[in-house]
């Protein structure tokens, strides 16, 4: 009976159809843009134009550039794409640069292009990218994880100058990707989140972020694009992991809020200050580093060889 057994088990075995093979992961398809917003634009120049609406016209002889103010590489200015909903981000195509040649000449290589940027959605932590200043066509720059987001705002960390303008231009963003894992008609509300002690990242990082973002939109023309760079980095949680952030205490009764991050060769303490329902950036402070004694004393030598 039980080598009967045995046999029929063995024969429904042989007779059962294989699982089928895993599908492979469906490449990510352009995704519907509804609106896009920048940090600013150039005026128009003859019959060019530089809005940001250029960035998705379907165009790449058109481009956004935003206003030169300050600094040589425009760190800090931003486009943001929305979507009519939430949706999966996988990866961005981009026609870096002005694509255009005419009377003026290659406008691609007289115009600044992107080099690093900061890709964030709606939660922190943002994301690091880098392009290739000197590729002309679409590029396409994976994310290493998918953004889950109806919006993404991409920063300017860095760019490669031109050879004439040092104004920044791009000429078309696709977002590429698919529907949201999340069903957010069904998705039963989050749990509430302990503001007492924000680790970051976290989603209750993205008031600082904002505040952050207002410091450097006012900031420009006046900041060096070391500082600013420096702000973005570090509010970013994990763009670069050499910065070290502490929880912060974010509750309602927190009037001033202080982040401390280290640059390798000094800290930098940032003050926030809560104004009603949102965070103010107020002022950020260098703290050297405690020095050795031979540093005062190469210091102090120093000073001995400038007064000589």
């Amino acid at each position: 009976m039980l080598n009967l057994a045995s046999g029929l088990a063995a024969l429904l075995t042989l007779a059962a159809p294989a699982p089928p093979a895993p599908a492979a992961d469906a490449a990510p398809k352009p995704l519907t843009v509804s609106a896009v917003r920048v940090s600013s634009t150039m005026p128009k120049f003859k019959s060019y134009t530089f809005d940001g609406d250029n960035l998705v016209d379907g165009r790449t002889d058109t481009s956004w550039q935003p206003r030169e103010r300050g600094g040589t590489e425009q760190i800090g200015e931003w486009f943001e794409l929305e979507m009519p909903r939430q949706m999966s981000v996988e990866a961005l195509e981009i026609a870096n640069g002005f694509q255009r040649e005419d009377d003026l000449g290659d406008l691609f290589a007289l115009n600044s292009r992107l080099l690093h940027v900061l890709v964030v959605g709606d939660s922190l932590p943002g994301i690091k990218l880098e392009l290739d200043g000197k590729r002309r066509g679409f590029q396409t720059v994976r994310l290493p994880y998918p953004l889950i987001t109806q919006r993404v705002r991409v920063i300017v960390l860095r760019s490669e100058v031109g050879s004439k303008w040092r104004q920044l231009a791009v000429s078309e963003v696709r977002l590429l990707g698919g529907p949201s894992p999340l069903d957010v008609a069904t998705m039963a509300a989050p749990p509430p989140v302990d503001l007492t002690r924000v680790p970051c990242p976290s989603a209750a990082w993205r008031p600082l972020f904002d505040a952050t973002m207002a410091a450097v939109d006012a900031g420009k023309g006046r900041d060096d694009d070391m500082r600013v760079g420096l702000r973005l980095e570090a509010l970013s949680c994990g763009v670069n992991t050499s910065f070290e952030l502490a929880p912060v205490d974010l509750s309602p009764g927190t009037k001033v809020a202080k982040v401390v991050y280290s640059l390798g060769w000094d800290d930098v303490v940032v003050t926030f200050a809560r104004r009603g329902k949102t965070w103010v950036y107020l002022a950020e402070e260098d703290i050297p580093p405690p020095c050795a004694p031979h540093c005062s004393q190469g210091i102090e030598e120093e000073e001995l060889e400038d007064a000589e």
